[in-house]
C-alpha cells in the first residue's frame, strides 16, 4: 500500500481551516503562531527482514503550528529520531532516522483548569540511512553495505498540554507519537515493508 494522500490531506484540512474561521472570530485570545521543541525517547521497530534491528534511543523534535481557535491547530514536526543499531549471527546494522510531519491538531480544554488533551493525526515523511557490517568469520567478513531511501506514512499523537494562566505565552506539554511507514528496504527491489517509530517526550513552546 502506497501512501499518496497528501492532496487529500490538504483538501481536508483546508475545509477544517477554513471553516474553522468564524468560529475564531468570537474566541480571538485563541488564534496565533506558535514554535517549541521537544525531547523524548523513541523505538524503532523494523520489519522483520531486519528484525534484529529493535532500539530506543534520544529524539529531537522542532515543531510549528497555527492555532485557530480553542479546539483546532495546524502543527509541522521535524523530527531526529537518533540512530538505532542491533546485531544477528552475521550482520550488525545500524540506522539513522530523521523526519518531516504535517497533521491537523484536535484539542479539548478541561473545565476549570490549565490543561487540555490534544491528538494529532496527518501524514509523514520518513529518510534513514542504512549501514550494514558483516561480522561472521568467513572471508566477507567486514563487507559493509550503506543505502539512503526514504518512505512515507501516518504520523499520530495524544497528549496532554498545561498553559499557566498567569503566563499563557508559554504552553508545556506531555505525549506519546507513533509514525507508521512503508518503504521498500535497502537490500533489495522488492515490495514495501512496514516499519514504525513510537516517541514519548515531553516539550514547551512559545505562543505569538
Amino acid at each position: 500500500m502506497k501512501y499518496s494522500g497528501w492532496g487529500v490531506l490538504s483538501v481536508v484540512v483546508s475545509s477544517m481551516a477554513l471553516s474553522s474561521l468564524s468560529y475564531a472570530a468570537s474566541e480571538p485570545d485563541y488564534r496565533g503562531w506558535y514554535v517549541g521543541l521537544g525531547v523524548g525517547s523513541s523505538k524503532y521497530d523494523p520489519d522483520v527482514r531486519v528484525s534484529m534491528l529493535n532500539d530506543s534511543d534520544t529524539s529531537y523534535t522542532v515543531f510549528g503550528g497555527y492555532r485557530f481557535n480553542r479546539y483546532f491547530a495546524l502543527q509541522g514536526n521535524s523530527i531526529d529520531f537518533g540512530p538505532y543499531e542491533g546485531n544477528s549471527d552475521r550482520f550488525r546494522s545500524s540506522e539513522e532516522l530523521s523526519g518531516f510531519s504535517m497533521t491537523a491538531v484536535g484539542i479539548l480544554p478541561i473545565t476549570g483548569s490549565d490543561f487540555d488533551v490534544f491528538g494529532r493525526l496527518g501524514l509523514a515523511s520518513i529518510d534513514f540511512e542504512q549501514t550494514i557490517t558483516r561480522i561472521d568469520e568467513t572471508f566477507l567478513s567486514g563487507f559493509t553495505l550503506s543505502t539512503e531511501s526514504s518512505g512515507n506514512g501516518l504520523a499520530a499523537s495524544l497528549g496532554v498540554n498545561y498553559t499557566p494562566s498567569s503566563f499563557d505565552k508559554l504552553t508545556f506539554h506531555f505525549g506519546y507519537d507513533i509514525v507508521y511507514f512503508e518503504t521498500t528496504t535497502s537490500l533489495d527491489d522488492g515490495p514495501t515493508d512496514p516499519n514504525s517509530v513510537t516517541l514519548i517526550g515531553a516539550g514547551a513552546r512559545y505562543n505569538f
